[in-house]
This record gives structure tokens, sequence and C-alpha cells, in this order.
């Protein structure tokens, strides 16, 4: 289920909540790159600094190719410090430098804004590699800390000639607080690291035949120098160390635990196994649910019903408060009650108790999710067969003692209880309903002698299974298992509580919603519920201006920009940056000069005239750049644009569409030559899907599979053929 919500009722809702103090949890922080090429920092919630260090690789120690003689060590990588101002959800750019394998420097690594090396806002250099057949008396120098971008910096060791009848040894990384070592006179050893740094690999031992000089270690160690002997083959010199780059700051969840704070991932999760109250980020525009209800108790008797799971409910809330100032005001609170499992039940008169609620946003009728308790299980006298029913939102119903009645989901959406068996005297409660399917039937064996019926094995009922959810962690709303004389029921998915008939029944575990076990002595405690919440880091949006539009000017095929802040400090203009159909592709079209100081509102306009001649989304974005160049990033915003008009060579249909039926004809076969076909199917916010083609007549529904499960909106399909490609838009209705 989906929700829109408008910025008033956003204020009405909340303007009775007071501002949660804040809770702090372990986070991932440092997160440490140590795996080469290019990768992704999301800024967590709540996080307005970071500390960015960066190591450059190592270069390679020389190799002896046809030469003989003893090579030179390969120079360590470089260091660079900065702390830095970020926005939460804001996506910076990781690239860790590989240690070079040839003459050529090791990598630098760095850390941008962008996907560009050019834009690095942090970056070490790496280390120079050792020359190759140069008689060893070239090696690599350290990599230069005044290349460096950085407030705090420091040079990699030097390599060293090969010296004294030894190989040269290589020179180590800077480390965080002192420049890398030089590798030493006449020893093979590579050079030992100041704190933080990789030491230098070691020239190849001297053992009369050709070797092989060792690798630098990481961070940015210096490869040592090869050595080749007589006719042997060639003496390679060590590789250098990789590079490394570490991000660390402090994290807030405003309440609960963190499970991930999306720095890598780019999603959060946080969980609530207790009573507590989250505050969201300011500028949250979508975010995810799960509420997990109590579980119900077990029953008490060998013959004893296994509790039913608490409710499991995930709920979706997007586009919220999509306004001039988008997402949730600062100050939002939910308050969030967590229901505790059924006590199992002590008396054969009475049954297991049921499962408590678990409740998200307590009282707020336009965010709160409701998941019910599980329904306690039959015990042994009949006054207390039945199984209860589940007691709320999607509860399950607890299992019936061998001759009661099953109890029952609470609103259809959950699942019943097993029903109870009995024969001679002889009797099976049932399983707990699970959240995943319904508890099963207890059962006792009926066996045949002549004229006689006797009865045989008792088997207690198996807890219903629990569920999983997509996105979420964890299996949920397993049912308890019943009881018999001979083989008790097993708690569904392993979560639920097993039925025993030589003591207490076992008890749901806790945090899941499952039900408690049938037990002879007491009935097992149903699990306790549970409440998780996820969101996309990228999905904060930032709020330091009063507002930032985009339209399409059709006329004047153009694109109009128009903003405004709200107070400016030292702010020297706007970079207006632009990117066609995504958000990764970024370039410069412009700048605005900003009023530098000022407590008034200030509002600031400017022209795309030269939009695509393709159209598609495009998208834009305002680099804030202050007087001492530091600069921060807008939210991003995009208008729709169509192509010049001209004969498209394919056609999609209908259009609108819901997804199904969705075809894509090709007008004109000419124009295909049996090209490879792929397509993108690019969202309204700039995500897309990449779709490769193996059969023309599957390309519509492709595209319709994956757009049935989207939200409503102006979707962009680029078809690729061959060197040729062309874009439709697609308007998707539900």
């Amino acid at each position: 289920m989906r929700f829109r919500l408008s910025l008033l009722s956003i204020i009405l809702i909340f303007s009775s909540y007071l501002l949660a103090s804040q809770t702090y949890a372990q986070c991932s922080s440092p997160v440490t790159y140590t795996n080469t090429g290019l990768q992704t920092f999301f800024v967590p919630a709540g996080v307005t600094s970071i500390t960015i260090e960066t190591w450059g690789a190592g270069g390679r120690g020389s190799t002896r190719i046809s030469q003989t003689g003893r090579g030179s060590g390969g120079g360590g990588g470089a260091y660079s410090r900065s702390t830095i101002a970020v926005s939460p959800g804001e996506q910076l750019t990781v690239f860790v430098g590989a240690g070079s394998t040839t003459e050529q420097p090791g990598e630098s690594s760095w850390v941008a804004r962008t996907e560009f090396e050019s834009d690095a806002i942090v970056l070490a250099v790496g280390g120079q590699s050792g020359l190759d057949d140069s008689g060893g008396n070239d090696p690599g120098a350290g990599g230069s800390a005044a290349l460096g971008i950085g407030d705090v910096r420091f040079s990699g060791g030097d390599g060293i000639s090969r010296g004294g009848g030894e190989n040269g040894g290589g020179g180590s990384s800077a480390g965080t607080a002192a420049n890398g070592n030089n590798a030493t006179t006449a020893r093979p050893s590579g050079a030992t690291a100041p704190s933080g740094g990789g030491n230098g690999g070691n020239g190849g031992p001297d053992i009369g035949s050709t070797s092989p000089g060792l690798p630098g270690q990481q961070p940015g160690g210096g490869g040592g120098g090869g050595e080749r002997r007589g006719n042997g083959a060639p003496g390679f010199g060590g590789a250098g160390g990789d590079g490394q780059v570490v991000i660390s700051y402090t994290c807030s969840t405003n309440g609960g635990t963190i499970i991930d704070d999306g720095a890598i991932s780019g999603e959060t999760v946080i969980e609530f196994n207790t009573d507590g109250t989250w505050t969201p980020p300011e500028g949250l525009v979508e975010f995810e649910v799960l509420v997990i209800g109590g579980g119900g108790g077990g029953g008490r008797s060998l013959y004893g019903g296994g509790g039913g799971a608490g409710g499991v409910i995930p709920q979706s809330f997007i586009d919220i408060n999509l306004g001039p100032n988008p997402g949730l005001p600062a100050g939002t609170s939910f308050d969030i009650r967590i229901g505790d499992g059924g006590a199992g039940s002590t008396d054969f008169a009475a049954q297991g108790e049921d499962g408590e609620n678990s409740i998200f946003a307590v009282g707020d009728p336009n965010f709160e999710i409701i998941a019910g308790g599980g329904g306690g299980g039959g015990s042994g006298s009949t006054t207390s067969d039945d199984g209860r029913d589940g007691i709320g939102p999607r509860a399950s119903g607890g299992g019936a003692r061998q001759d009661g009645n099953i109890g029952v989901a609470f609103d259809g959406s959950g699942n019943n209880g097993g029903e109870g068996d009995e024969f001679g005297g002889e009797g099976a409660g049932g399983g707990g309903g699970g959240a995943g399917s319904g508890g099963s039937n207890g059962n006792v064996e009926v066996l045949f002698f002549i004229f006689f019926t006797f009865p045989g094995d008792s088997d207690g009922g198996n807890g219903g299974d629990g569920i999983t959810v997509s996105g979420f962690p964890g299996v949920y709303g397993g049912g308890g298992g019943g009881n018999a004389t001979d083989n008790p029921g097993s708690g569904g998915s392993g979560i639920g509580g097993n039925g025993n008939n030589n003591g207490s029944g076992g008890n749901g575990v806790a945090n899941t919603g499952s039900g408690g076990g049938a037990g002879n002595v007491r009935g097992g405690n149903g699990g306790s519920g549970k409440v998780l919440i996820k969101y996309l880091n990228t999905r904060i949006l930032p709020v330091e201006y009063l507002y930032i539009n985009a339209e399409y000017n059709a006329p004047l095929r153009s694109g109009e920009l128009s903003w405004a802040t709200a107070k400016e400090w030292e702010n020297d203009r706007f970079e207006i940056e632009r990117s066609i159909n995504n958000v990764t592709d970024w370039k410069k079209i412009g700048h605005v000069n900003g009023a530098g100081y000022s407590d008034a509102p200030v509002e600031y306009y400017f022209r795309d005239s030269e939009l695509p001649v393709a159209g598609g989304n495009i998208f834009y974005r305002l680099k804030q750049v202050d007087f001492d160049g530091t600069y921060t990033y807008s939210k991003t915003t995009a208008i729709q644009v169509e192509g010049l008009k001209g004969n498209k060579s394919w056609r999609v249909y209908p259009n609108p569409t819901s997804g199904y039926p969705f075809q894509i004809g090709l007008l004109e076969p000419s124009s295909y030559r049996d090209e490879p076909i792929s397509m993108r199917i690019i969202s309204p916010t700039g995500l897309y899907k990449f779709i490769q083609v193996d059969d023309l007549r599957s390309m519509g529904s492709q595209v319709g599979d994956w757009l049935s499960n989207q939200p409503s909106g102006l979707y962009t399909l680029e078809i690729i053929w061959g060197e040729n490609r062309e874009y439709h838009k697609v308007i998707l209705r539900r």
C-alpha cells in the first residue's frame, strides 16, 4: 500500500510532536575501500562532515629482462587527508588506484563528487616505478605530496638502487602523519612504513639464480627490484601495493539500532526490538516499514495446540510532500510500540495468551501500521480446548487441542491454526498458524486388528511457515508446534517453538513474532515483535534552498530553471550542471553569480537553450561555490523533452500503458540488419533498467514486466541497435 502526503497534512500530523533526543548506535564508520577501481560512497543520514584519507598506489620494482644484474626498487604512494562538508544522501565517487606492474607509476587514489579525477576533492598520487634494464641505478621516486589534493599531505618513500651486491628494496607509502621511508642503502629489504602506511617490498634474494622482487604491501608500498642471473629468465620486479581510501564519520540513528547505515549499499536499515521513537532525516521523501506483531503462547497438555504467529506487514510511503520544501520536515518523529509475545499456558484450564500488537506511528492515522498479535494455543480441558483467534491485522490463530476448534486469523490475511485429532483416548494438538501458511493438523494413527481398531502413534501438528519480506533481513512469523504423546510438532521455519511431551514447550524466537510450542509442563512463550525501517540514502533531499524548480518551455524548446535561497554567506556563484537520461554524467552548462552575503531571500534564473536533439529526461543540479572554492550540491530536478520530429524506426504501444499489454514493433524493417539490440528504461528519478534483447518478439513483454512493478509516471525508453539509438516517451498509469 502506498500513500502520498501533502505539506499541509505533514504539518498537521507532526505539529504535536516534540523533537526527540538523538540516540547514537554503532555504524559502519570508518569505511575502508581496498578494491581497486571506481566505487560509491553514500552519505548516511545525519552526517554533514566526513574525513577522507587516500593513499596512492606503489610503483613496481625494476625488471631485469635482457641484462644480467640486479634491479632497483619502486617508490611508495603518497597520502592526503581532508575533512569536508557533505549533505545527507549525497553520493561521492571513490577511486582506489592499482599498484603498478609495468614501468608506469602506481595509480592515484581519489574521491570526487563526480566520476572524474579532474574533479577530485582529495587525491594522493602513486609512486614511480623503477626502470627496467637500467643497471639498477634508476629507482622509483615516492609519490609527491605537492601533486596531491588535501589539507594534510605526505610523500611516499623512494625506492633504492641496487647496492652492496644486493637488489634494491621498495620505498614505503606515506603514513597518516609522516612521509614514507626511503629504502636503505646496501640492503635488499623494503622500507618499513610509518603508522598507517604500507611497507616496501624486498628486492629479490641473492640465491645464486634468477629471483623476482617482492610486491609492496597495501596501501601503496613500492615493489622490490628483481634479479637475473646468467642466461636465466627475466627477474621480474615486484608489483606496487594497491592504494586505499578510508572515509570516517559519526552517524546518528535518531532512534533504534542501525543494521546498515547505507554508506556502501546506499540503503539504510534500522531496527526496533523495544519501544522507542524514530526521528527520520529531514527531507526524507520515501521509506519502507516492516511491522511484526507478537506471537501467541502455546497451550499446556500432552495434546495442546501451538501458538499463532503475529502479523507481518510491510508498507511503503513514497513521494512525501513533493512541494517546494520536499520530504519530512525537521522534528518529525514516529512513536513505535513493540508487542510482547503471549505467555505460554501454565494451567490445563487456560489457553496460551495472545501476543500483543506492534504499532508504527502510534496514534497517527496517516502513517499508523498495526501488526496484530497471534492467538494462543488450546490447552487441556474442555473449557480451553479451542485455539485462540488472532487479535489484530494479519495475526494468525492458535492451534486447537485434540477436540477443540482451531484459532482463526484475525482478518483473513493471516493463517488459521491446525485442528487437533483424537481416537480411542489418544490425541494430538494442532500447530499454530504461521505468517506464510496455516498450522498443520494433529494426527492419531488408527490400527486395525481383525474386528478391532486401536490408536497408534500420535503426531502433533507442525507450526505454519514464516515468511521473508523482500529487501528486509530475516524470517518472521513461524507458528508454534502442537503436542502429542509420541511425536510433538515442530515450530514453523525453525523460529516457532517446538512442542514438548516431557516438559515445557519451546519459546518462539524473540523479535520474530513466532508462536510458542505446546508443552506438557507449560506452553512456550510467543516471540516478541519487531519494527524495521529502511530507505535509500539518495531519497534524503537537501533543504538549503527555498525552492528549486525546472520547467520545459515547449515553444522555445528550452529548460527554465528558477531557485531561491533563504540567506547567503560567502556565496560566489552557482554552477549549473546537466545530465541526460541518467544522474551520473554531469556536465557544467553555465553559471550564475551569487549574492555573496544576504539575510533576505534571493531569487535566481537560468535558461538552458541547448537541449539535446533526441530529447529525453534532462536532469539539473546546482553546484553552489563559496569564495574560498568550497562547494555543495543541490537536490536534482528534471524535465521531459520531446525529441525533434523525424521518422522513427520503432513503434511502442499502447501509450499510455499500465504495463500490460505493451508492444514494440519495427516500423521500417530495412533499418534493422540483425544488429544486437539493447534497451534502457529511464525512470522519472533518473534510475534505469538495462535490458539485453534476445528475441524481437519479446521486447514489449520485457519492458512491460518491469513497468508493471513501477509507480506511475513518465518514463523514457531508449532502444539501441548497432550504432543507432532511438528514444520514446512512455506514460505509465495505474
